[in-house]
């Protein structure tokens, strides 16, 4: 601030001596400025201006086109900064994850008679291979009805290039999911998500070690899962109240601007509910792991409510060999928080990774895996009719 002081009081000096050069040629101006030069005239006249009032006009409008310009400099660079981070970076990334999954998987099999030909005919047969070591026994001989290059169905197709199959999978694969009409047995309602309720049992074997069990879940931690919660509605009490106390300022003539975690605060509810209500409308079966995206936000709201505690709450400063010694309450509730966190981690692992455990067991942790499942089965039953009549399961 001192800085910008003292540059408008050298621009206001040189303006004064230029007018007083003016006026030794030309007489005294109709607005010279107040001794010591500090404040620019209202008005110059025609020799001052330097060649008349239309070139007067064009200097002060490009002094002002200059000015905006430096003003506006610094916006447009935090939009393309902000363009790039936002658009430009996670486009990279997607486009960049699809290219490395087709160098990787170059070769023909089941899971390829869903994409049009000049897409499989892009793919190569896969070699042959010792079935006990999985050993490389030379190339493959094609078959008479296969689909793949060196085939006889593709003789004369133009494999596609890396962008065109890049853009035929995505085409695929938005078709295929806006078909799904089938109900399935782990699916669950966008309305259960936040709550953690109903895993996605992926794979299981009764004989993977002597007469233990081995089961995958896509599940929720249900501390992590319960934190979020918390936060998202914490968070959105905390700015409701704070927008009816700042209209109870504005009649008073009290109010101060919004601090930066109030206007992050709407930031990230307003992101939350972009990733996951537009999922009220789907129709066709969702799952649980679609709301991981907002679940990240949710447990942003959960610190933002916390920093926003502190800062309306401030607790008293103490030295740092104190604050080790005797840790406040909520530093003993941050520590309880995580470490129940990784605890539930470790509980469920098993059932996350596919480990032996007794059968017993497994159903055991199965269960707690989805606490509130009772309860929104509940509400399901009976509420959710009741409210929404005309509303099918596939919705709640």
């Amino acid at each position: 601030r001192g800085r910008a002081e003292e540059e408008g009081m050298e621009a206001g000096d040189a303006v004064a001596r230029m007018l007083e050069r003016s006026d030794a040629a030309h007489g005294p101006s109709a607005a010279a400025p107040p001794p010591g030069g500090r404040a620019f005239p209202a008005a110059v006249d025609g020799g001052a201006a330097g060649g008349g009032g239309a070139g007067g006009t064009g200097g002060g409008d490009g002094d002002a086109r200059r000015r905006t310009s430096a003003a506006l400099a610094p916006v447009a660079m935090e939009a393309m900064a902000r363009l790039v981070w936002l658009l430009l970076l996670p486009a990279t990334i997607y486009l960049g994850s699809m290219a490395l999954h087709l160098k990787l998987l170059p070769f023909a099999g089941r899971g390829d008679n869903f994409h049009p030909k000049p897409f499989r005919c892009r793919l190569g047969l896969a070699p042959r291979r010792d079935p006990d070591t999985g050993a490389v026994l030379g190339p493959a001989t094609p078959q008479a009805d296969c689909i793949a290059a060196g085939c006889a169905a593709c003789r004369g197709q133009f494999p596609l290039s890396l962008p065109a199959a890049i853009s035929s999978l995505n085409a695929r694969m938005l078709s295929a999911n806006a078909g799904i009409k089938k109900q399935h047995t782990f699916s669950s309602g966008w309305a259960h998500w936040p709550f953690g309720s109903q895993p996605v049992f992926y794979w299981s074997s009764t004989k993977c070690y002597a007469d233990h069990y081995c089961r995958i879940y896509m599940a929720a931690n249900p501390i992590v899962w319960g934190v979020g919660l918390t936060g998202l509605a914490a968070l959105l009490l905390l700015l409701l109240g704070r927008l009816c106390s700042c209209g109870a300022r504005r009649r008073l003539g009290t109010a101060r601007g919004a601090p930066a975690a109030v206007r992050h605060g709407w930031l990230l509810l307003c992101g939350h509910a972009l990733g996951w209500l537009p999922f009220a409308a789907v129709k066709r079966v969702a799952f649980l792991y679609h709301y991981i995206p907002s679940l990240h936000l949710s447990l942003l709201a959960a610190g933002l409510a916390l920093d926003h505690l502190l800062l309306a709450h401030p607790a008293p400063r103490r030295a740092p060999a104190a604050a080790l010694a005797t840790p406040s309450q909520l530093d003993l509730a941050v520590a309880l928080t995580i470490a129940l966190a990784a605890a539930s981690f470790l509980f469920f692992l098993p059932l996350y990774l596919g480990w032996p455990i007794e059968p017993a067991d497994s159903r055991w942790r199965a269960k707690l895996l989805d606490p509130c499942r009772p309860v929104l089965e509940w509400v399901d039953s009976h509420v959710v009719p009741a409210l929404f009549p005309n509303v099918s399961a596939v919705e709640q």
